[in-house]
């Protein structure tokens, strides 16, 4: 078969997505390594997995290394970033509709994220700035999926996020100037987590994640970030800012403010199942009222579940073992293994293997 051959058929069947590990300025990555099967995996500065990714990391400093493309394993056994194969084949990769609306782009981030020290207080641009100062359509909303929990040093996992009531932006600027890192994390709100959490952090909402958290991010293809916190955390002011400047990097926070029931009744989301077939069910993970910036459901498969090809998806095996199947292929997943199907794969079906329940999170881009 034909290197172009190869090529279209990679358009009609799962790819799998190999590792894509990404350099960032805190430490985490051990439950990732157990995730992706590696029980001697270890805590590092490449704390994130890159999923089904065309966007490149921002690291300075590292960008020669292009960090943050993913490669995938097409028919034949060969590989190619699939940043590539999507600009080769746009049409069949990424579907005529979503070409026309959003170009050669997936239009979706996926990560996964584990955190053994807690993040920075840091924000990222909405659409709106993205578009005046980046030149670039997408800003940063982004949703969190917890999955997995640990207890570091006796912290108990957390999520900050939202200004809490009583912050302004004058007292905050100052904080940040001075680079008072217990004013600028106490200035948020503390939430505890667990498995199976998900929350929804719109653009400008300030936030951090606390050490001890395997999350699955969804996020808009992009980057963009502000760091409130920057000298602990060895990060020069230029960068926390990305050279934007202070006027701007503090324009980007939304400074509404709120309680900590507040954030959780207007950002955590709790969406029912949305289709049943026979023991096996999908349920919807984010609200459609941001289907203008990405989807993502959880597949539960005691069985076969079968699902009506509309476009591109990236796809994350959270657990047991099965066969995702296309009328021109199939891939063999288990706990651990990501993959992509491509919008020619047309309408596949999921397959448990016996006495395997099969748990699959599945990624789409913006709706269209």
């Amino acid at each position: 078969m034909g290197n172009q051959a190869k090529l279209k058929l990679a358009t009609k069947v799962p790819l799998q997505v190999n590792p894509t590990r990404v350099y960032r300025i805190y430490k985490g990555g051990r439950l990732i390594d157990e995730f992706r099967g590696n029980d001697a995996g270890e805590d590092g500065m490449f704390p994130e997995d890159w999923v089904g990714s065309g966007t490149q990391a921002i690291n300075p400093g590292r960008e020669h290394l292009q960090e943050g493309l993913s490669i995938v394993e097409i028919p034949g056994g060969d590989v190619i970033r699939l940043k590539n194969l999507i600009e080769r084949l746009p049409y069949a990769m990424l579907g005529e509709r979503h070409v026309s609306r959003w170009g050669k782009t997936t239009g979706v981030l996926v990560k996964l994220l584990d955190s053994a020290v807690r993040l920075p207080v840091h924000c990222h641009p909405n659409r709106s700035f993205a578009r005046q100062y980046m030149k670039s359509p997408y800003g940063k909303t982004e949703c969190w999926i917890i999955k997995q929990i640990r207890t570091i040093n006796g912290v108990e996992p957390y999520l900050a996020m939202g200004f809490k009531e009583g912050v302004a932006r004058e007292e905050f600027s100052k904080w940040v100037e001075a680079q008072d890192g217990e004013l600028i994390l106490s200035s948020l709100n503390r939430i505890a987590v667990k498995p199976g959490d998900v929350y929804l952090v719109e653009a400008g909402i300030p936030h951090a994640i606390g050490e001890g958290i395997l999350m699955i991010e969804v996020q808009e293809p992009s980057d963009w970030y502000v760091f409130a916190e920057y000298a602990s955390f060895g990060v020069r002011e230029e960068d926390a800012h990305q050279k934007r400047g202070w006027d701007l990097g503090l324009a980007c926070f939304n400074y509404t403010t709120y309680s900590p029931k507040d954030v959780e009744s207007v950002f955590k989301q709790q969406e029912p199942i949305t289709r049943q077939i026979g023991n096996s069910y999908e349920r919807q993970l984010i609200s459609p009222n941001y289907a203008e910036f990405f989807r993502a459901s959880e597949l539960f498969v005691d069985g076969v579940l079968p699902i009506t090809g509309d476009g591109f998806y990236i796809g994350i095996t959270n657990s047991g073992s099965g066969r995702v199947v296309t009328t021109s292929g199939e891939l063999a997943i288990q706990r651990g293994t990501t993959f992509v199907i491509p919008a020619s794969a047309g309408d596949h079906e999921y397959h448990s293997d016996p006495r395997s329940e099969l748990e699959v999170t599945i990624c789409l881009p913006p709706i269209t």
